[in-house]
């Protein structure tokens, strides 16, 4: 198998942390070959070819972008407990990607596809990861649109708070745990962006 026209990529040998389903402590596990053919650039740092900037527009364009103006902390490790809660159903598995959490994968079952998470310096945003010149399954596509929708779910409560307290409508800008400019349109526009949630 060769990546536009680089040397065969042999089985991967490096593992990454895996949140076991208690969340009380971590596992060591295989990337599986095909999503390590395709992320070798971000997870070999020996390769001589340079990585493609992360904030930038190199590469190719993510599925949702959500900017912010600032976040506390607290948001990398509510939004990593989401998604830690989501591995319950048997079909996703959460990869830490990075050590200081802001980089989480959502590997599926089928290893077809890998939703990747990345908070940037003034953006959430969202990927998709594949190996080359392959496509996600139609099973894969309709719960990584499941997946989003419940993360822009928690991304929207820390930005507004829930709209039935009272006591979240009255916290100012800055107790927010996610401050954003308009985030009402922001939210309702990246969910345009996808399939209607099922009911």
């Amino acid at each position: 198998e060769n990546l536009h026209g680089a040397l065969p990529v042999m089985a991967p040998s490096q593992k990454v942390d895996c949140l076991n389903e208690s969340g009380s402590g971590s596992e060591s596990c295989p990337l599986p070959r095909r999503l390590a053919i395709a992320m070798w650039y971000t997870l070999d740092s020996s390769k001589a070819e340079d990585v493609p900037s992360r904030d930038g527009d190199a590469g190719e364009p993510p599925l949702l972008l959500i900017p912010f103006e600032s976040l506390k902390s607290s948001v990398r490790v509510m939004l990593s407990l989401h998604l830690l809660g989501q591995q319950q159903n048997g079909k996703w598995k959460l990869i830490q990607l990075t050590d200081d959490g802001k980089e989480m994968g959502m590997l599926f079952q089928d290893h077809s596809a890998m939703l990747v998470v990345r908070i940037l310096e003034s953006s959430i945003r969202f990927e998709r990861q594949q190996e080359e010149g392959s496509s996600p399954s139609l099973f894969y596509q309709l719960q990584e649109s499941i997946l989003m929708h419940s993360i822009l779910d928690q991304l929207e409560e820390m930005a507004m708070g829930e709209s039935d307290e009272e006591s979240d409508k009255q916290l100012g800008a800055s107790d927010r745990l996610l401050q954003m400019k308009n985030p009402e349109e922001i939210f309702q526009e990246a969910r345009s962006k996808l399939p209607a949630r099922p009911k």
